[in-house]
């Protein structure tokens, strides 16, 4: 690998749903994620998902750090220069088609039904989004939006 490639991480919080965790992990290990943050409580829902799945928990305890508190995981973002993303419709999201990233970035991700709650969007440097091309739904389910958003990355990162 390139000494100029960056990598990618998934925050693991606030996601309800057993099925979109499983999806999204699946597809961050597709594209290359180089570890999960995962965040106060959901290190529980993590153990859970593991032992019911076994061909994810032989492979990948190892790429999981787990943060007891908002505080621990900032530090940890600043001192491995880690550029925290959040994905969002909003007024000051970038269209993730344009490639807007800056180097190491960890990606938030919202909530299924909430989207990104205070605490996430305070911890966000930028916002990114995914165009949609029909007014027939209000977003997408998180899983699909996060395979998008990875993709972005790899071309990005595969082309700078």
């Amino acid at each position: 690998m390139d000494k100029n490639t960056f990598s990618f991480y998934l925050l693991i919080y606030n996601i309800q749903s057993r099925n979109n965790l499983k999806i999204l992990i699946k597809s961050a290990i597709s594209y290359n994620c180089k570890k999960f943050l995962v965040l106060g409580k959901e290190k529980k829902v993590l153990e859970k998902f593991f032992n019911g799945d076994k061909e994810i928990s032989l492979k990948l305890k190892a790429y999981f750090e787990y943060f007891d508190n908002l505080e621990s995981l900032k530090n940890y973002l600043k001192d491995n220069n880690i550029i925290p993303c959040g994905v969002e419709i909003g007024a000051n999201c970038i269209p993730i088609q344009n490639h807007p990233f800056k180097g190491n970035t960890l990606f938030i991700l919202g909530n299924e039904g909430t989207g990104l709650n205070k605490k996430q969007k305070e911890l966000c440097e930028q916002f990114v989004f995914i165009q949609q091309y029909s007014e027939k739904t209000g977003s997408l389910n998180v899983a699909i939006a996060a395979s998008i958003i990875f993709y972005h990355f790899y071309v990005w990162n595969k082309n700078k």
